[in-house]
């Protein structure tokens, strides 16, 4: 056998085996860990929008500025809530053998789907009382004369930020998606039916 041809031999790529135990217990902890953590962020940023928007509810004089507060504190109520019931990772099973690829695959999908969901559990809820309170105080900027750029400066802000966030979770959607696909590559389908 030639040189060449010996090289080739060696480098061919060899088939896919399915990932062993311990690898798929390692990915397990790794994205658990990763999702604890996006968890824990979400749960402080949401007690401080809640804090917020409630001190500004009960300090405010004007209604539009109290109503739009009180459902920004509500929604970010909701959003934590929400997360906390359907985005935590759900329990590992004891022994991560045949069905730890099912498993996450089944975590995998559950977050991509939360990821897709986004404008409905998590920016939805936000929306009316943000867009209240940024009315409100491009109502104030017009009526004092002084600040209007800024007040509808400021709802642009919200808006892109919106959007871009739609983007990001969207993109992540997408990532965890081509991770799922991977992951089904490596078994042959082994590892459940879930919509991709």
């Amino acid at each position: 056998m030639s040189d060449e041809l010996r090289h080739l031999w060696r480098t061919q790529p060899s088939e896919a085996r399915p990932p062993a135990p311990e690898e798929l217990r390692a990915r397990a902890g790794a994205f658990e860990r990763t999702i604890r953590r996006r968890n824990v962020r979400e749960y402080a940023a949401g007690a401080i929008v809640v804090a917020f928007f409630g001190a500004r509810a009960m300090f405010t004089d004007r209604e539009l500025e109290r109503v739009g507060s009180i459902l920004v504190a509500g929604g970010a109520a909701f959003v934590v809530t929400f997360l906390a019931r359907r985005g935590s990772a759900g329990p590992r099973p004891d022994a991560l053998a045949l069905d730890g690829v099912s498993y996450l695959r089944a975590e995998l999908s559950r977050q991509r789907d939360l990821l897709r969901a986004v404008w409905f559990w998590y920016l939805g809820p936000l929306a009316p009382g943000l867009a209240l309170v940024a009315a409100d105080s491009i109502i104030k900027a017009a009526r004092s004369g002084h600040g209007l750029a800024i007040a509808i400066g400021a709802a642009g802000v919200i808006v892109a930020a919106f959007t871009g966030i739609g983007a990001l979770n969207m993109a992540g959607a997408r990532s965890l998606s081509r991770e799922i696909e991977a992951l089904d590559e490596l078994t042959g389908g082994r590892g459940g039916s879930s919509s991709s």
